[in-house]
């Protein structure tokens, strides 16, 4: 089962859409980035479904151009052009990987 914690909170009237200032640290310890892609393989397989059920947190949700315009509008996100470089790599594959487990699903269907 999907669990959709934001809209459910969202739907009792409350804002989930705030956004904080803080930094957040990753500590990627054992990051393997084959494991990292077959996760976001897998969502893309499972995308159609998640939409469907979803439909009007679903599309938003996957959208591409909606998350890359989250780093690209932040101004601090090019102070470090090599980091920006890998972000944007990253994201990239992770998309590509998503995408190709989009039309998998899709085709199985």
């Amino acid at each position: 089962m999907i669990c959709i914690l934001p809209q459910k909170i969202e739907k009792l009237g409350y804002n989930v859409g705030a956004r904080i200032r803080a930094e957040i640290l990753h500590h990627e310890e054992n990051f393997s980035l084959l494991k990292w892609l077959k996760k976001k393989y897998y969502y893309g397989k499972t995308a159609l479904k998640y939409i469907k059920r979803y439909e009007q947190y679903g599309s938003r949700q996957i959208s591409p151009l909606r998350r890359f315009r989250l780093f690209l509008r932040d101004k601090r996100f090019y102070s470090e052009p090599l980091l920006a470089l890998g972000v944007l790599t990253l994201k990239s594959l992770e998309y590509a990987s998503a995408g190709v487990g989009y039309l998998v699903g899709g085709i199985k269907k």
